[in-house]
């Protein structure tokens, strides 16, 4: 493959989607006041557009303030660190005095990574206890990167493999995709508040079962803000899940890059393919990390696909390796008549 161009491909459609993402945060710029202003005039609150009453003011501004406390406490969850995020998770570091001799290989395998892609080396942890196969990397700032494998990546993958599944990692950190995953992130955590603060309005001024329904004007208010909310998520979360399919493929193609080995690479992949039945990860923050992972687990139903953070892996190996199939059954035939000598 020629993974300059590749990588030039994918981003210039990553720039496209980010457009989008912004173009999308415009839009809702625009639909909370131009609905918020037509109730008020429905109301008879308002004569014009332009001129919102000081009501309709005040509830823009309420909008606006639920989106921006939504994005500020998004933004404290990761402010901690890379490192904080892992131990939270259950990682611990990797360690090359550990008993555990696939951790030591592991470290030399990131300061080889580390020394291809001129790229610092960041601090290593291990999911011990997680028996499925992945790979993330954490952290926002510069210095703070962390990367965390998992148990069943270790036990799984022969070198060359990991080397291909460490490069993927550092890929993104080349890349720059983790301070725009942050920025993603808040800007989605801004928008999921909105929709969130509408739910609390109609569930506080709900009557229950037993008692009389009764009018108030939270609940107006909180369909509209849920009605927003719902729309903008909607949005958010599509162009998220396409920038992030981007960013997979170009992750993909540096990892090609760092490594020159394709074929290690298409075989990491098409070993995951083999275990299609088994979840992205077994704790509790696996919908969570999702974005973040090297694979996203089972194969989405297609209802679900325009939602689904990775693309689909046989996508992956033959734009990495088209002819991956023919190149495998050549190399079994070599081992098997090596083996036979």
């Amino acid at each position: 493959m020629n993974f300059f161009d590749h990588q030039s491909a994918r981003r210039r459609q990553s720039v496209i989607l980010l457009a989008c993402f912004l173009l999308t945060l415009l839009f809702m710029a625009c639909l909370i006041h131009g609905v918020v202003v037509g109730l008020s005039m429905l109301l008879g609150e308002n004569s014009s557009l332009m001129q919102p009453s000081a009501p309709a003011l005040g509830l823009i501004a309420l909008v606006w303030l639920t989106m921006l406390a939504g994005g500020f406490f998004r933004f404290l969850d990761v402010r901690g660190g890379g490192a904080v995020l892992a131990r939270r998770f259950g990682a611990v570091r990797a360690s090359d005095r550990s008993r555990f001799d696939r951790e030591q290989r592991l470290l030399n395998v990131v300061a080889e990574i580390a020394i291809a892609s001129s790229t610092p080396q960041p601090d290593v942890f291990v999911l011990r206890h997680e028996s499925s196969i992945n790979a993330m990397v954490l952290g926002a700032d510069e210095g703070r990167h962390v990367l965390v494998l998992t148990q069943g990546a270790l036990d799984t993958f022969e070198r060359a493999e990991l080397q291909a599944v460490i490069a993927h990692e550092f890929g993104h950190i080349d890349n720059g995709d983790l301070p725009l995953n942050m920025r993603l992130l808040i800007a989605l955590g801004g928008l999921m508040a909105i929709d969130e603060v509408g739910r609390l309005l109609i569930g506080k001024t709900t009557a229950s079962r037993d008692e009389p329904v009764t009018f108030h004007p939270g609940v107006i208010v909180g369909y509209l803000l849920r009605g927003l909310g719902s729309i903008g998520v909607l949005a958010g979360q599509l162009i998220r899940s396409a920038f992030s399919r981007q960013r997979e493929y170009l992750a993909d193609a540096s990892a090609v890059q760092f490594t020159r080995n394709p074929i290690a690479m298409a075989t990491a992949l098409d070993i995951i393919r083999q275990r299609d039945n088994e979840p992205l990860l077994h704790g509790l923050h696996a919908q969570e990390l999702a974005h973040l992972c090297f694979q996203s687990g089972r194969k989405p139903p297609w209802y679900k696909r325009l939602f689904a953070s990775h693309p689909d892996i046989q996508s992956r190996i033959d734009a990495i390796e088209p002819h991956f199939e023919v190149k495998r059954r050549k190399l079994d035939k070599a081992a098997q008549q090596h083996g036979a000598h």
